[in-house]
């Protein structure tokens, strides 16, 4: 009940901090104290971006050209909004990453459907030998900006999954969604901050 869970030890320094009231909250925020497993709010954030491709659908650009923009979007738009709290230093893998299956056999062609994590834990298994991820504090798989709707249509924030690194690690890998012909200037890095976001801890609110 809220009456047992407002009892843990948890004394707010302002009135703002509002106390957590949500159990095995691993993924957003429902309220202090600050998860561990999310994001650092101060200092540097140090990310990385691996370019993965499939065989239907090829990476066909220089992954540090198509994707440098996205990481610069994000960079900028969390230095603003933290007030210069937070920075983040993104490394981009330099060669496209071709899965051993083809795009759209996780399912994930559909809203909110299919399985995220499965795809997810894929990516992270794929990239371990060139990837340590001990170094990183998020990761972002990013597919060629051709991928189907039908084959990747979202790419949600996800808390942190298992590496062989010995480490934990969350991230977000992108859909269609990511490059969709929006008419909003700055789509592409706005999913990315979207979803940064939720690395954060912060909710989507529907």
């Amino acid at each position: 009940t809220l009456a047992e869970i407002n009892k843990n030890a948890y004394n707010p320094t302002t009135p703002c901090q509002l106390k957590n009231q949500v159990t095995n909250d691993t993924m957003v925020s429902a309220g202090f104290p600050w998860s561990t497993t999310r994001l650092p709010h101060t200092g540097t954030v140090h990310a990385l971006i691996v370019p993965v491709d499939f065989t239907d659908v090829p990476g066909t650009t220089d992954p540090a050209t198509e994707f440098f923009s996205m990481a610069k979007g994000v960079h900028d738009y969390y230095v603003k909004e933290s007030g210069g709290r937070v920075h983040f230093d993104f490394k981009i893998v330099k060669n496209w990453q071709r899965q051993s299956f083809v795009s759209d056999k996780y399912g994930l062609g559909k809203w909110s459907g299919g399985d995220s994590g499965g795809y997810f834990t894929a990516l992270i298994n794929q990239a371990d030998p060139i990837v340590d991820y001990s170094q990183f504090d998020a990761v972002y798989f990013l597919s060629p900006p051709t991928i189907p709707w039908g084959s990747i249509a979202y790419g949600p924030g996800l808390p942190r999954f298992p590496t062989g690194d010995g480490v934990t690690i969350g991230g977000s890998f992108s859909g269609a969604d990511a490059y969709s012909n929006t008419g909003t200037k700055g789509a592409r890095w706005k999913w990315m901050a979207h979803e940064t976001g939720h690395l954060f801890g912060l909710q989507d609110l529907y």
